[in-house]
């Protein structure tokens, strides 16, 4: 079995980038959003969900519009494209 090597390039790598930078945004996000719900309750546990409920559609548009829009970025192979 042939394993094929995707050449990255620049703008590959680029993107890659942003992704990490979306999830590392929406992590903050979420954190700032369990200390808000962290004020009314003593229990971080408890909360966590609730603000992971909160966030959930937010983080997911976030992250699957960026993904999807870098993916012709990140599958491009040519170096001049």
């Amino acid at each position: 079995m042939e394993c094929q090597r995707i050449e990255d390039t620049v703008d590959g790598i680029n993107s890659i980038h942003e992704v990490a930078s979306v999830v590392v945004n929406d992590s903050i996000l979420l954190v700032n959003f369990i200390k808000h719900y962290h004020c009314d309750t003593k229990s971080v546990p408890d909360v966590t969900p609730k603000a992971s409920q909160a966030r959930f559609r937010a983080v997911f548009l976030a992250s699957a519009t960026t993904i999807v829009g870098l993916m012709p970025m990140r599958s491009e192979t040519n170096l001049q494209a």
